[in-house]
């Protein structure tokens, strides 16, 4: 996990970020903004005082996330966490390495000197190349790939040319002999080009209550009001959630996406239809033929395993309430996962549950899923020791894994 440099909008104080924090809460001016990104976060190191020439800026991509794929009869899962150059320039390191961990960052701006090139690599592309370093040729045939729960950047490597080699402008070394014309066909981008972060204050729109949330939190809660709200296109926006009722006052709440998808390529319109799916031995009734199809998928980061794991069991559990949709004063567990990245989890979940899977796995290139609706909601869960313990399920998380997993 790398760190960022920023001054607060609002003082001027210098504040440190971390790579996974979406407030900035400034230490000295106690002021709390959410911090909105247009697609990805881009960032830049800067150059060495000690260089003299003109700085150009070399894109790479950097990704962390969860890798899961649906080879032979099998899901695959994985931590990924890589980074790769986004334009074709001979000399340039193929990934930044450790840097990212040793050197603190800025956000780029508009106002940012300096060249930066445009990426000729798109992030779906250097995400698609994960897989072949990953698996290599394995034998077994891939029906399914995805990648859940990822945090995507884009960082400029400050660079300059000098005696027709090409030089790190943080070390201030040369890299590697620049070929004639190595540069050509590169784009520069704009100054109005250049991406600018927004600011949001952590203030309830409603009612103008101080919102609630970790630095991490895409989620923020008002107590006041009994809302809550996420970011999108630079403002706050209102958001359903629900919270099962009747838990006692020490219990965590850990927050689930409970999803209405339309699944395309396999027979699941109902609950009745995922048993069947699973090969359940249960006598499938009525109810359950008539009974609406809901994934719940975690809205926090884990270990791959166990966060396959956790869907799978809350999916079959099908919670039913009862619900309210107060906070009270609950504990919450914040939410670290958008409800689009977890609609992607439900391909490999359905592979995960399916029996038998040799029949199965080759119809998963034919399977789409369309997210319908996502509400948010919260389940109590027991603290026992080290462990978080559903209140009906057996299913328990451990409390370092919801740390690690925020570190994703």
């Amino acid at each position: 996990m790398f760190q960022i440099e920023h001054q607060c909008p609002q003082c001027g104080a210098p504040v440190v970020l971390e790579e996974t924090d979406r407030i900035l809460a400034c230490p000295y001016c106690r002021v709390s903004l959410y911090i909105a990104a247009r697609d990805y976060t881009a960032l830049y190191w800067p150059a060495s005082a000690a260089v003299s020439q003109d700085i150009v800026f070399m894109p790479y991509w950097r990704f962390k996330g969860m890798s899961f794929s649906c080879r032979g009869t099998a899901v695959q899962t994985k931590i990924v966490d890589m980074s790769r150059l986004a334009v074709p320039v001979m000399g340039m390191p193929f990934s930044l390495g450790v840097r990212p961990q040793a050197l603190k960052l800025k956000f780029v701006s508009p106002e940012t000197a300096g060249t930066f090139f445009r990426t000729r690599l798109t992030l779906e592309d250097a995400v698609a190349g994960i897989d072949e370093q990953l698996h290599g040729s394995a034998p077994a045939p891939r029906f399914h790939q995805a990648y859940i729960g990822e945090t995507a950047s884009l960082i400029y490597a400050p660079v300059f040319i000098h005696d027709r080699r090409l030089c790190d402008a943080v070390l201030n070394k040369p890299i590697a002999p620049l070929p004639e014309d190595a540069l050509a066909g590169l784009e520069a981008c704009a100054q109005q080009e250049k991406p600018r972060l927004s600011f949001i204050p952590c203030l309830c729109p409603d009612c103008g209550w101080s919102l609630e949330g970790e630095k991490e939190s895409l989620v923020l809660l008002c107590r006041n009001c009994q809302s809550a709200w996420s970011a999108a296109q630079n403002s706050l926006h209102k958001i359903g959630f629900a919270r099962v009722a009747g838990e006692a006052p020490d219990y965590i709440h850990l927050p689930f996406w409970k999803i209405s998808a339309q699944v395309y390529g396999l027979q699941l319109a109902s609950y009745a239809d995922l048993l069947r799916l699973n090969n359940a031995p249960e006598v499938i009734t009525p109810e359950q033929e008539q009974q609406e199809l809901s994934f719940w998928i975690p809205a926090f980061k884990l270990a791959p395993e166990l966060f396959l794991l956790a869907a799978q069991r809350m999916t079959f559990f099908q919670q039913q309430g009862p619900f309210e949709d107060t906070l009270s004063t609950a504990l919450f567990h914040p939410v670290t996962l958008p409800s689009s990245e977890a609609a992607e989890s439900i391909t490999p979940l359905l592979a995960q549950c399916a029996v038998p899977r040799k029949d199965i796995f080759p119809k998963l290139p034919q399977v789409s899923v369309k997210l319908r609706s996502a509400v948010l909601v919260y389940v109590p869960f027991k603290p026992s020791g080290s462990e978080l313990i559903h209140y009906h399920l057996p299913l328990s998380i451990n409390r370092n894994a919801l740390k690690w997993g925020l570190s994703i």
